[in-house]
């Protein structure tokens, strides 16, 4: 059975996996599983499984950095219903426009969600368009979004 299971973590787990990860047997019965933020450690009798996730990379703070580095995102939120119905020509047009790209996150997070502000985030990029380009920013990203 532990082997099944070891197995089957290896197996979730390999994609995850680079050349700073390992995986080594510690001794006859425990296996150390490191994978970045990730740490595995099984024994006959003990499975845990303990990680950490990294900060989010869209708040308030990420998004001054963007704007100072003229690499800034819009994140658009969806799911499981989808992320709605955009023209992708429009939009296309608009990130080659305002030198932005769309962003989109469904449900599943990578990242400690204590430390996201998507909303924040969003906010100070808009802010920063509207000063440099003008109220129309806002008015055609608005005309991106079509109902059908």
């Amino acid at each position: 059975m532990k082997n099944t299971i070891v197995t089957i973590l290896f197996l979730i787990f390999l994609p995850c996996i680079n050349a700073q990860d390992s995986l080594r047997i510690v001794n006859n019965d425990t296996l150390q599983f490191e994978i970045k933020d990730l740490s595995l450690y099984m024994t006959d009798s003990v499975y845990s499984i303990s990680f950490e996730l990294p900060d989010c990379p869209y708040n308030k703070i990420n998004a001054q950095r963007d704007i100072e580095k003229d690499s800034m995102s819009i994140i658009i939120h969806g799911g499981f219903t989808g992320f709605g119905n955009m023209d992708e020509r429009l939009s296309e047009e608009f990130q080659k426009k305002y030198n932005v790209k769309f962003v989109f996150l469904g449900c599943v997070r990578y990242w400690n969600t204590d430390s996201e502000d998507t909303d924040g985030y969003n906010e100070l990029i808009f802010a920063h368009l509207e000063r440099k380009y003008g109220s129309i920013v806002d008015s055609e990203y608005k005309h991106l979004w079509h109902d059908e």
